[in-house]
């Protein structure tokens, strides 16, 4: 089991807001106890940036959408959720469920509260578990013994991280943190990730002040160029449409104007194929 140490971040801490939680109440969640500093932090970015929920939202009906996808048409069996966040309605694995019963899922996150939330609730469930772990070591996670007696590497894998590289810098090598990953899986498995873009997609010095009070007093993110989120998919074949603004990956329904005005993130699966060209 990863120790405190290993989970400990230098933007964490109790004296500042946590973005983990921030996210848990910008979905709707309620999951997380705030803190002042949460509380704070959240009325600031309200203010400054009042869309914000509709981009955390979107984000989360992504990773929704993309799930379905993967156990309806891909017939993906096995689920790493990488970043999972608190647990609220309608998780991975309830909808994973509902097209394929006996789905596999292991959900991943360095918030230890959040894990706790997922061990409780899948308390009894021998094809879930939760792990309290960095994704940013994934040798660590891909070798952890409760991983394993989840997930069959030997098996088509579906690897998720919706929302969770804005939060590793470059100096962690993200690209490097998803090869891991992907090495480790066997033709047939997916990766799907959403990330925020810099600051020429979003309006006008909205970026700049959003990413301040991130630094200042929550996590630094570290939004990337639609070519730089682009290259974390080396290796893959990009499932149709590509990677694209997150609400509109394949939406459920028309979308409405203020997710189409501004695009912020975007969203793609790929699909890891054989040297042959097959999945």
């Amino acid at each position: 089991m990863s120790s405190t140490s290993e989970l400990q971040h230098p933007d964490l801490g109790p004296d500042r807001a946590n973005a983990c939680r921030m996210y848990d109440h910008l979905i709707g969640g309620g999951q997380a106890p705030l803190s002042e500093h949460d509380q704070a932090a959240l009325k600031r970015l309200l203010e400054v940036a009042p869309g914000t929920p509709y981009v955390a939202r979107d984000n989360r009906a992504f990773m929704r959408r993309v799930t379905r996808y993967l156990a309806e048409t891909a017939k993906v069996r096995q689920f790493l959720d990488l970043g999972c966040g608190y647990p609220t309605e309608r998780n991975l694995h309830d909808i994973a469920r509902e097209h394929v019963p006996d789905a596999r899922v292991v959900y991943v996150d360095r918030e230890e509260d959040a894990v706790a939330e997922y061990l409780r609730l899948l308390s009894g469930d021998p094809n879930a578990t939760a792990v309290a772990a960095a994704i940013e070591t994934p040798e660590k996670v891909l070798a952890d013994e409760r991983v394993n007696r989840v997930i069959d590497f030997g098996e088509p894998v579906a690897v998720l991280a919706t929302g969770v590289f804005p939060f590793i810098p470059d100096s962690a090598d993200p690209r490097g943190i998803v090869a891991a990953y992907r090495d480790a899986c066997v033709p047939g498995s997916y990766l799907a990730i959403s990330h925020a873009l810099t600051a020429e997609y979003w309006e006008a010095g909205l970026a700049d002040v959003v990413l301040d009070l991130y630094r200042t007093a929550v996590q630094a993110m570290y939004p990337r160029r639609l070519e730089e989120v682009a290259a974390l998919f080396e290796g893959y074949t990009m499932v149709e449409p590509g990677l694209v603004s997150t609400p509109t990956w394949r939406p459920d329904e028309p979308l409405a104007p203020e997710q189409t005005m501004h695009v912020r993130a975007v969203a793609g699966l790929g699909v890891l194929e054989a040297a042959d060209g097959r999945a």
